[in-house]
C-alpha cells in the first residue's frame, strides 16, 4: 500500500453494508488528495477491500472491552507502521 500521502483518515467500521460503503466512498470523494484508510475488527467476510484488520494484530495493551481495546490496536498499527517505513 502506497502511504505517501500528507494527510491520512481513518476510517472506522464494523459492518460491511450499503451505508458503510456509502460513507466510504463519501469520505474518499470529500478528501481527494488524503489517503481513507479503512480500520475494523469485524468478522474476515465484512471486510471491505484495503482494510487494515486491527483483530489480527497482536494484542498491545490490557482492555476491559472491546470498544476501550480499539484504540490500543491503533496504537500498535500506528508503531508497525512506523517501525517498518525506510523514509522516516
Amino acid at each position: 500500500m502506497n502511504y505517501d500521502y500528507d494527510l491520512c483518515v481513518l476510517f472506522f467500521y464494523h459492518k460491511n453494508d450499503e451505508l458503510t460503503k456509502f460513507h466510504l466512498e463519501s469520505l474518499r470523494k470529500s478528501n481527494p488528495l488524503a489517503l481513507v484508510l479503512p480500520v475494523s475488527d469485524a468478522e474476515p467476510e465484512q471486510l471491505l477491500p484495503g482494510t487494515v484488520d486491527v483483530a489480527r494484530m497482536p494484542p498491545f495493551c490490557d482492555a476491559v472491552g472491546k470498544w476501550r481495546s480499539i484504540d490500543g490496536r491503533i496504537y500498535r498499527w500506528l508503531q508497525i507502521e512506523l517501525l517498518t517505513r525506510d523514509d522516516i
